[in-house]
């Protein structure tokens, strides 16, 4: 309850306004002089102050003054019966009046005014309550807010630590799939080493055909993998001539599929694999299938058709890439999926525009040059395979060779890329000039053109024109190393810098490229930065002690700002190349390692 002190040095005042007042919802209390009412300022919380102007000793502005000084919260009027306008004006000037009451008063207008004034105390007292309420909550929002925000920041820690540990727990189990799928290559491969090819051939096939159908990274994966091991099921027969083996014991395509899916099923995290290996040999228009199938066991189908079609046919490889195709167009809807096979379709016609495809040309066995390109593989008489397609001839193939030729094992010859199909100008007199050599070192080397496709009598040499290929030339010959653990992208870049004349060799981790070091020299190498186990740095600082001569091109992708920052230091980088490339940007930046460039 608010206290209203009444001061008046005139009892029967104080008696008239308690006998007016005490019905009221507040406490009174009064003083009949100054002193006495400045004690009661100083010991009670008072409300309102009526203090009469006119009294002995301490005034009534001198009272409203000092409880100006003592509460000023309090609520100040002035009672006075003297129209003395200097001492009223010193009331409200000292005292901070906020009403001026008038002897006599009216009852009804000084209850009024009285209860207003207690009002106004009680709301100014409770607002000062709830500021120092709300001052006191925010200090106490403050200090919970920063515990909370330093809680954030451990758990956040805590989870950043847990996200680094799960990413390198899940690329270990990447590459711990990756060497699996290795091994279990390298078995098939060691087992029927035609089924090996042909599956790297699909899978390479395969990998394409999920870039542009647009599956995401780990679809890719599936596809990738299902691919390399869809023969996995010939290892448990005997040894096998390969997809095209029509022997009676040779067994069927969903035997062979059956046979995979219970190899691969049993290792953890292949479950998706092994399904797309059970199922690719399922017809597209088999009731039931259709969309019901695996995305990877579609392309798988398509992509492993194509192979089984173009390796079987003994035709020039434009001839056997046509014939594939229109393979593919008569299966589409029943055997395959027709979207999988014009999307396949369709990219073989943008490689035919980008990239046409070499003529090719016979030479005899005898007539083959360091340097030369097959366009077909080499078989020996029983069908075993000797030298695969696209392999650039060494001087140690090129021995083979010609014992085979020797023996008779090559009596139709060797196919391999040329210039012309036409058949070459008769052999001049005169032994042909050497091909000035390019200044450029990616030129690719002069080839022996073909001789003639007529065929030779017994009594007459074959006309051939031979290109003497010049010291300068083959210096200029380059073979460089791609060091990635995406076997799509290490044939993609083959495929654009054998255009060039480049020959490359491929290794799919860090410790394959060591291996393959130590057998053979590079004058360069492509080192992809992100890779798992053995990062790219990490390779790129051992390659400067094994061959500290050869410059590395580094491959960034998901790579961050600062491990890019941190590889332009080291003094083997020739270049950096951002995934995707361009063939332009691919070839300069392999200019430069060459060339003993520093990356900038």
């Amino acid at each position: 309850m608010s206290t209203v002190l009444i001061v008046d040095d005139e009892q029967p005042v104080l008696r008239a306004l308690k006998r007016l007042l005490h019905r009221d919802d507040y406490r009174l209390i009064t003083a009949d002089n100054g002193a006495m009412a400045m004690d009661l300022l100083r010991e009670e919380e008072i409300a309102v102050i009526v203090c009469d102007q006119r009294m002995p000793r301490i005034t009534g502005a001198e009272v409203l003054s000092a409880a100006y000084q003592l509460q000023p919260d309090s609520v100040r009027i002035t009672l006075t019966g003297y129209s003395d306008f200097t001492s009223v004006q010193r009331s409200v000037n000292d005292g901070h009046v906020q009403q001026l009451l008038l002897k006599p008063w009216n009852d009804d207008h000084l209850r009024t005014t009285i209860a207003d004034a207690v009002r106004s105390f009680e709301q100014r007292q409770e607002h000062k309550r709830l500021t120092r309420l709300v001052e006191a909550q925010k200090i106490e929002l403050e200090s919970l807010n920063a515990d909370l925000e330093r809680r954030i920041e451990d758990r956040t820690s805590e989870l950043r630590d847990r996200c680094t540990e799960l990413n390198q727990m899940r690329r270990e189990l990447e590459q711990s799939l990756c060497d699996t799928v290795n091994v279990l290559a390298a078995t098939l491969e060691s087992h029927s080493p035609n089924v090996g090819f042909h599956s790297q051939r699909v899978a390479e096939l395969a990998s394409r055909i999920a870039l542009r159908v647009g599956l995401d990274e780990r679809e890719m994966k599936d596809v990738e993998f299902a691919a390399r091991l869809h023969e996995l099921g010939r290892i448990i027969g005997p040894p096998s001539k390969g997809p095209d083996d029509d022997s009676s014991t040779a067994p069927s395509a969903l035997h062979i599929a059956e046979l995979g899916h219970r190899i691969v099923s049993r290792v953890a995290g292949f479950e998706r694999v092994a399904e797309a290996i059970l199922r690719h040999p399922t017809p597209f228009g088999q009731k039931g299938a259709g969309e019901s199938l695996p995305m990877a066991s579609r392309i798988l189908a398509v992509a492993n058709a194509y192979d089984d079609i173009s390796r079987h046919l003994d035709k020039p490889t434009i001839v056997r890439r046509r014939a594939a195709a229109d393979a593919l167009r008569e299966a589409s809807g029943s055997r395959l999926d027709p979207r999988i096979v014009d999307a396949t379709l369709r990219m073989f016609d943008d490689d035919a525009r980008n990239n046409p495809v070499a003529t090719e040309v016979q030479v005899s066995a005898l007539n083959v040059h360091e340097g030369m390109v097959l366009a077909r593989s080499i078989e020996n008489s029983e069908g075993v395979l000797l030298l695969k397609e696209g392999t650039e001839l060494t001087e140690r193939m090129i021995e083979r060779i010609r014992k085979l030729g020797l023996t008779g094992d090559l009596l139709d010859g060797v196919w391999v890329f040329g210039a012309s199909d036409a058949p070459p100008a008769a052999p001049p007199t005169h032994p042909a000039p050497t091909p000035a050599p390019s200044t450029s070192p990616m030129a690719r080397p002069a080839r022996a053109v073909s001789e003639s496709p007529v065929a030779e009598t017994p009594h007459e040499a074959p006309q051939v024109e031979v290109f003497d290929i010049s010291a300068e030339v083959e210096k200029a010959r380059r073979e460089i190393l791609v060091v990635d653990d995406s076997l799509m992208i290490c044939n993609a870049i083959r495929r654009e810098l054998r255009i060039v004349g480049v020959s490359v060799s491929i290794a799919g981790s860090g410790e394959s490229a060591l291996r393959l070091l130590k057998t053979h020299r590079f004058c360069a190498a492509i080192v992809d930065l992100m890779m798992p186990e053995m990062s790219g740095r990490e390779l790129v600082q051992r390659l400067r002690q094994i061959a500290p001569a050869m410059k590395c091109v580094i491959l960034t992708g998901n790579a961050t700002k600062s491990a890019v920052i941190s590889m332009a230091g080291e003094p083997n980088v020739a270049a950096f190349l951002t995934k995707p490339w361009t063939t332009e940007r691919l070839v300069g930046a392999i200019e430069k390692a060459i060339n003993g460039g520093r990356a900038e």
